[in-house]
């Protein structure tokens, strides 16, 4: 496969596709695959959210070449950790957003440094000697409820009519800008979700 053929494949939207280019990917090239590219990053949080994915995927696949030599890598995903920066972001214009998260959560708390501290003496030390290219989330279960509980988005359907029927008109590339999905056109209606 040439170059260009990798570079496309790497483009689609399949998230196994793109962890294998966030893992593989010569760091001095990441920033030219075609789903990092500024119009196809929709927020600070989806930046964020590709982070740590690409994080979490150079890991595991560095622990491929590591484990050959006899080194263990492994990363450590920790969520709102009591630090002075969670403390700024606590009393910031987001704090209620964290408060949020931290109230349901599993464990209704913050972390602490020493949490944080204790996986990563799990990690090095020899308790620790099987894990390898492994990923620790340490977040209270916040990911989680993003997915599966109370901070999950919402589905919203939106069905976008005609200028005729004095409803204003969204174009359907609009519902990707408006973080929703287009999914269907029929009769001048977009379904949106």
């Amino acid at each position: 496969m040439d170059r260009t053929e990798e570079l496309k494949l790497k483009s689609l939207p399949n998230g196994e596709e793109q962890n294998k280019a966030l893992a593989t990917t010569p760091t001095d090239e990441l920033l030219a695959l075609p789903f990092l590219q500024a119009d196809k990053i929709t927020d600070a949080l989806h930046a964020y959210q590709l982070s740590k994915r690409g994080n979490s995927s150079r890991v595991t696949a560095k622990a491929v070449r590591w484990g050959k030599r006899g080194a263990r890598v492994n990363t450590i995903s920790p969520g709102i950790i009591i630090t002075p920066l969670a403390k700024d972001e606590l009393n910031g214009p987001r704090g209620d957003d964290y408060r949020k998260m931290i109230s349901v959560s599993a464990v209704g708390r913050a972390g602490t440094l020493d949490e944080v501290a204790t996986v990563a003496a799990l990690q090095m030390g020899q308790d620790g000697a099987f894990i390898t290219g492994s990923d620790f989330l340490i977040d209270g279960e916040v990911t989680f409820a993003y997915w599966y509980g109370e901070l999950a988005p919402k589905k919203i359907i939106i069905i976008l009519r005609s200028a005729e029927a004095n409803i204003p008109t969204v174009r359907p590339d609009r519902c990707k800008q408006l973080s929703l999905l287009c999914i269907r056109k029929l009769n001048n209606q977009y379904v949106c979700l």
